[in-house]
């Protein structure tokens, strides 16, 4: 008969910490991308420059990376949980100027998700005889992202209502998050031509060309006729949507500026309340986005986790050992 007392102090070796110094690294780095990724993350919110929300989406991609990567490498609870812990701090050090309850409230709801997407790889992990690692990252990274949209939204309400010049959002933010949508191939379906880079008054030219040309009775016309009719619908277009909108589009600005123009004046003549109520709707469209996107960035922040993983196994900074287990099961006698 097995002796069940060496099965249960082997069992227990292998899910001890055995390189206190390798976890540290790991755990340095992880904290470290934390704080990269709460520092972007601000300086994007505020507009401090128009690169900060890729270097934040960066920031962030390395930071589950290496979370995922520590489901696997650090084998106790209370020290995963500490780095998580720790990784909250970081990120919350960022926004020491501007916090709030709110903005507290959801870096603990994060940080308790981030401990249950641990516990959850970590039970899978502990239940397969042979590793998966795309599987443990189909269970823990939806949790952990789903985390990072809610900080993600919440800091950006938190810190647009907080903003001294009562902006909702920043011009390089704005243009960061509609350049995107702006340029993907369904949009360009229902705005054929569409170029957010051009002033708004030749955005009004050209679709007013585009509708001249579509009519034969207009299409035959000599070109200087064409060119004063053009201008003419062009400038009548104008009219009518500063008229609608009730504000006056300044068209020398490019697309992009001159709706971010509209809104802030539009912005600007709502009461207190709504003003309130503006920065929060955002935001929840924000976390929705980046929920919408779970499955392409679980698949590339695995992949940018397997890279890592597998170099880590390359240099000896990890390695696959076997483990003897046993279990229970239930037998009919």
């Amino acid at each position: 008969m097995m002796d069940k007392g060496l099965l249960n102090q082997a069992s227990n070796q292998v899910n001890e910490d055995k390189s206190v110094s390798k976890i540290s690294i790991l755990a340095a780095i992880t904290i470290a991308l934390s704080f990269l990724f709460g520092l972007f993350l601000k300086w994007a919110v505020l507009g401090q420059f128009s690169g900060a929300s890729f270097f934040a989406f960066c920031a962030a991609s390395l930071f589950l990376a290496f979370y995922l990567l520590n489901v696997f490498f650090i084998k106790s609870v209370w020290r995963s949980n500490l780095v998580i812990f720790l990784e909250g701090v970081v990120f919350m050090v960022v926004f020491y100027d501007m916090l709030s309850f709110n903005l507290l409230l959801g870096a603990f709801v994060a940080f308790v998700i981030l401990i249950l997407a641990g516990y959850s790889g970590r039970n899978e992990f502990d239940n397969m005889l042979k590793i998966k690692f795309w599987r443990i990252g189909r269970v823990v990274l939806p949790k952990a992202i789903f985390a990072l949209a809610l900080l993600v939204g919440i800091v950006y309400a938190g810190v647009s209502i907080n903003e001294k010049d009562g902006n909702f959002i920043s011009q390089s933010t704005f243009k960061n998050l509609a350049r995107p949508l702006v340029q993907s191939g369904l949009f360009k379906k229902f705005v054929p031509g569409f170029d957010a880079d051009i002033p708004s008054e030749q955005l009004f030219k050209n679709l007013a060309e585009k509708e001249i040309e579509g009519r034969p009775d207009l299409g035959i016309l000599p070109s200087p006729l064409k060119s004063q009719l053009v201008s003419q619908a062009a400038v009548e277009t104008e009219k009518r949507l500063n008229e609608f909108l009730g504000v006056t589009i300044n068209s020398n600005l490019d697309i992009l500026a001159a709706i971010y123009d509209v809104g802030i004046k539009k912005f600007a003549s709502l009461s207190d309340n709504a003003k309130m109520i503006v920065p929060i709707v955002i935001a929840a469209l924000m976390f929705l986005i980046i929920v919408g996107l779970t499955l392409p960035l679980r698949l590339l922040i695995s992949l940018i986790a397997f890279l890592f993983y597998e170099v880590f196994m390359a240099l000896g900074f990890s390695e696959i050992a076997m483990e003897n287990r046993s279990r229970e099961i239930i037998l009919l006698k």
